[in-house]
């Protein structure tokens, strides 16, 4: 094989090993300060992990026929999550199509589920920079 050839193998392979290093999936806010989480009837956030920022918009859509909720209460750990200062939040049910907002006005780890959901793992978290 011609030596470039293998040269050029040699680096697709060692691109293709990775690393142990954990990488940030998260999706990060919008440049307009709004950011839309889509509830699924397979029982999912879309994202499931996003970066904002204090002051952003949180967006959640109801894109499926199932009911769902988004809803955060500082006293349900550990599947709920809220920074000391940020205050507790519920959605109550929605339906097909139907929105609810929140706007972030605390820094940290923002844990959240559909109580209707949360056994089938309908759980999702967002952090706050």
């Amino acid at each position: 094989m011609p030596y470039h050839i293998t040269a050029i193998l040699s680096v697709a392979l060692l691109a293709a090993c990775g690393t142990d290093a954990p990488v940030d999936r998260s999706v990060p806010a919008s440049r307009d300060g709004l950011v839309v989480i889509e509830m699924t009837d397979d029982m999912t956030f879309a994202p499931d992990t996003i970066t904002a920022a204090v002051g952003d918009t949180i967006v959640w859509v109801n894109r499926g026929d199932l009911p769902h909720t988004a809803t955060a209460r500082a006293d349900f750990l550990p599947l709920e999550q809220l920074p000391s200062s940020a205050e507790s939040w519920d959605s109550g049910l929605m339906d097909a199509d139907a929105e609810f907002r929140i706007v972030v006005q605390a820094k940290g780890e923002y844990r959240y589920v559909c109580t209707l959901h949360q056994a089938a793992g309908m759980v999702a978290h967002f952090r706050v920079k």
